[in-house]
């Protein structure tokens, strides 16, 4: 059985010539089901990494009404599956994170128009 190799995280692995996530040659379709499996399992794997590096590693959350891909509960906080990658693709700080949280749900919940996305906002704090 060939080894995993973590040094390519998507498509092909130079070494072993097979889809990394799956373990199998690259020139097979994954079905449905497969897809929906690695899905699930990236967003699981999202959150997770998430909640550790924003919260710590004893924090525990939740999936809202337990659908996994969607919004997730963490320390009376709610975000969404979008936002938890978006929050770590472009690399920000615990403290830019809470920053930004609360002025949007501020803005939102005054009935004020949030100008801002993640990405945005960042650019901006520069």
């Amino acid at each position: 059985m060939k080894k995993k190799h973590t040094m390519c995280p998507f498509g092909k692995c130079p070494i072993c010539k097979d889809n990394f996530l799956t373990n199998k040659p690259i020139t097979q379709k994954l079905d449905e089901k497969m897809t929906l499996n690695l899905y699930l399992q990236g967003c699981e794997d999202l959150a997770d990494t998430f909640v550790r590096k924003y919260f710590g590693k004893e924090a525990t959350y939740s999936w809202i009404a337990d659908e996994v891909g969607g919004v997730i509960e963490v320390a009376d906080r709610f975000f969404s599956v979008t936002d938890i990658a978006d929050f770590l693709r472009y690399k920000y700080s615990t403290k830019m994170l809470f920053e930004y949280y609360d002025r949007d749900l501020e803005c939102r919940s005054g009935g004020r128009e949030w100008k801002y996305n993640i990405y945005s906002y960042k650019k901006l704090r520069k």
